[in-house]
């Protein structure tokens, strides 16, 4: 009956609301291979199209926001190694691995502090290994 509906448009529109409501009560699966031959028509319909376009808007969002929290790591790390080689002249290469492994900024602040606070190179190195 669906598909006897003559406006493109339409026609997808009313698919789209038949297969979310059959996705209540039928496994994805199952709707994928039922609704084989319509996939194509089903990208025209409009709240199809709203589904794309909102997940693109969130993912977008969310790799912007990774992006920035990214950014953020990075810039704690070098900036702790700048002060710690600023204060204490070259900074050993493994030391800068061991910051370079650490992800969570919560530490990179808290040794961040630290880097200003220590009185030598040795007690950040102490303090990082208890990390």
């Amino acid at each position: 009956m669906l598909l006897t509906i003559k406006d493109d448009k339409m026609r997808a529109d009313a698919l789209s609301v038949a297969v979310t409501i059959a996705g209540r009560y039928f496994p994805r699966e199952f709707l994928l291979k039922f609704f084989e031959e319509e996939l194509s028509m089903l990208q025209g319909a409009s709240i199809v199209q709203d589904w794309i376009n909102e997940g693109m808007e969130k993912g977008m969002e969310k790799g912007m926001e990774k992006g920035m929290e990214k950014g953020r790591i990075t810039t704690m790390r070098e900036d702790t190694l700048e002060v710690l080689s600023e204060r204490f002249g070259m900074v050993k290469k493994g030391l800068s691995q061991k910051l370079l492994s650490i992800e969570d900024p919560a530490i990179l602040r808290f040794l961040h502090k630290k880097s200003v606070q220590v009185e030598s190179l040795e007690e950040f190195i102490r303090l990082l290994e208890n990390i």
